[in-house]
């Protein structure tokens, strides 16, 4: 069916309904287009990427920071003159029969947001025990945590740069923080079925035929600190604590080795300073964790040339991209595996192990969206491109991605160290920080027929033939959202066609805590044809989820948006019908056992 038939296709009735189900159908799927680069010469984006990696902290509710933000505003080649904070936005249950057009979002101005003494305050009281006062507490609202950042930065403006509140506004984030930290730390050890500090350990090594030497500048104790990890010949160090000196260390045949069981000894101690978190609420690191933490990350971005070595010699990524393969392979042996025990008659079932399998089932589709986004290490959030600049070029290999993991456990140390750079020129005259939200969306009420059409355009997925795979769609319609930097695309693209240039100017730069859906980087890419404005978003994984379109995007843009989607999902059809045709006899998950088991014999013998 071409484009022009496209048009003709009636779904639920209103292009904005059609995008939803659409999108709800293709949930989870990675459509396969190049990696889109972030643009490192765009000042602007990198500026708003430092404050969105503060911003993502996690709370006791969701340690891992999964809510998605996205920040923008007008921003002159100096300074922020006004920023601009929304999030991902959900429905209500309330139901209705025809698609209700997302409400006008409202612009609110955090008021006090410039209150620098209020910002010393928190600097001084980072230390204390937690839920004591005001300024010391266990969770945050982004909201609050977005005030009390710009406060913190209105009273150092006003500081000398070797003021030691410039040191607790590390302390303060990094504590914050602890819940995500730490399990990003756990991520990289576990990532590979093991450390990949210790499946490197089974290279070959041998083969290296050159050594390698890095010129380091450290002050005394950093070296002290080092030299407790790492192969460094003990030297005497300058008596002066502020004095720097560069060491010379050599990487070769005789101890690399040495420097693998430092790095993996090195994120272990990390990782008792910030524990992974766990279903039950954990502790508040004490401030001394806090500080020697801090000092960890500062030597892990120092050492990172060491690592790069390391990272570059033979074998290397042919073994990492293996264990990578071996890993993923083994977590689709074991779902599909748990899933054949769990499934029993109806006759001998409880209603307690219906519970359960239904429970079990919403936790597959959950990793199902986890393993999306583990696809590529960055695009899980934004904070490893805060560090390393490029980082979508990085994540197309094996050892570019263990960079990736490795360091964003020092975005929070990168962002706050380049905006403190930069805090004197920082705020415009008349600086103002802003909330923007759109109300829940009511959920469509859905059309009995609806099932029966798309089981006629897209006849290789049974939608008829069981219940499952139309569940699913109706479940993650339910839970589709207005994607935060889509309502900031659509409330910039109001406000520039207004030619009300209060908040922004018609250069936007929109920072993401996650790259961006398939459908939010075409929604950018469309809104730029315009030419009412010019947006910049930082990449994209490529992968579809449930979306709801912002209110204001013009009826023409959504109805290609719709038909793209037709495009995919008919690609999508296809693959089933292949798919079926192809079949044999067993069952889904035994088709998928043995071909995952057969994976990894093949892995095992011949390697990859």
């Amino acid at each position: 069916m071409s484009s022009h038939d496209d048009a003709a296709v009636v779904l639920t009735g209103h292009v904005r309904s059609d995008i939803i189900m659409l999108s709800s159908l293709l949930n989870g799927q990675q459509l396969e287009l190049p990696t889109v680069r972030r643009d490192k010469t765009n000042e602007k984006l990198s500026l708003l990427a430092y404050i969105s990696a503060l911003l993502t902290i996690g709370d006791d509710g969701a340690p891992f920071a999964p809510s998605v933000h996205a920040v923008s505003g007008r921003i002159n080649p100096t300074a922020i003159e006004c920023l601009v904070c929304a999030q991902n936005t959900g429905q209500i249950s309330e139901l209705t029969q025809t698609t209700a057009i997302p409400a006008a979002g409202e612009l609110e101005e955090i008021l006090d947001a410039t209150n620098s003494t209020r910002g010393a305050e928190l600097l001084k009281r980072w230390a204390q025990d937690v839920n004591v006062d005001e300024f010391n507490q266990r969770n945050y609202t982004l909201r609050d945590h977005l005030r009390d950042i710009f406060q913190i930065l209105a009273h150092l403006r006003t500081c000398n740069r070797n003021d030691p509140a410039f040191l607790a506004f590390t302390y303060l984030i990094h504590r914050r923080a602890f819940r995500k930290l730490g399990w990003r730390i756990e991520e990289l050890l576990t990532a590979w079925g093991d450390s990949p500090f210790i499946v490197l350990k089974e290279v070959d090594l041998t083969k290296i035929k050159t050594s390698s030497t890095v010129g380091i500048s450290l002050l005394p104790f950093e070296y002290v600190v080092l030299a407790r990890y790492f192969p460094i010949q003990q030297m005497e160090t300058s008596q002066d604590e502020m004095i720097r000196v560069e060491y010379l260390f050599r990487i070769d045949v005789d101890n690399v080795l040495k420097w693998l069981d430092g790095f993996q000894a090195f994120f272990v101690a990390l990782s008792t300073l910030f524990p992974c978190p766990s279903r039950r609420a954990m502790n508040v690191p004490s401030p001394r964790n806090v500080k020697v933490a801090v000092a960890y990350i500062r030597l892990l971005v120092i050492i990172k040339p060491i690592i790069k070595i390391i990272l570059s010699l033979p074998g290397v990524e042919t073994k990492l991209l293996s264990a990578e393969i071996m890993q993923r392979a083994k977590k689709r042996v074991k779902k599909a595996t748990e899933k054949k025990h769990r499934q029993k008659s109806t006759s001998t079932r409880t209603k307690n192990e219906a519970e359960d399998e239904a429970e079990d089932e919403a936790e597959d589709e959950a990793e199902d969206e986890d393993e999306l986004e583990d696809v590529d290490e960055d695009e899980a959030d934004d904070l490893s491109d805060v560090v390393e600049g490029d980082s979508a070029s990085k994540a197309q290999t094996a050892t570019g991605r263990m960079l990736l993991s490795m360091y964003s456990v020092a975005a929070w140390k990168v962002s706050v160290d380049s905006l403190s750079q930069r805090v004197n020129k920082f705020f415009g005259m008349q600086m103002t920080v802003h909330f923007y939200s759109c109300p829940p969306v009511p959920r469509t009420k859905g059309d009995p027929q609806l099932r029966a059409k798309l089981d006629q355009l897209f006849p290789n997925m049974g939608l008829t033939k069981g219940q499952k795979q139309f569940s699913k769609m109706l479940d993650h319609w339910a839970k589709a959202k207005v994607h935060a930097e889509a309502a900031l695309m659509g409330w910039a693209f109001a406000q520039c066609e207004a030619h009300d240039p209060q908040f922004l100017t018609n250069d936007v730069a929109i920072a993401v805590s996650k790259k961006c859906c398939y459908l939010c980087w075409r929604l950018q890419q469309k809104l730029n044809q315009t030419k009412v404005l010019k947006l910049s978003l930082p990449g994209t994984h490529n992968g579809i989820f449930a979306w709801i379109p912002p209110r204001e995007i013009p009826e023409d843009i959504l109805f290609q948006l719709r038909n793209e989607l037709l495009t995919v999902l008919r690609d999508v059809d296809h693959s089933y019908s292949r798919q079926s045709s192809d079949a044999s006899n067993n069952s889904e998950e035994e088709a998928i056992i043995s071909d995952m088991v057969s994976v990894l014999g093949d892995i095992v013998t011949n390697g990859l």
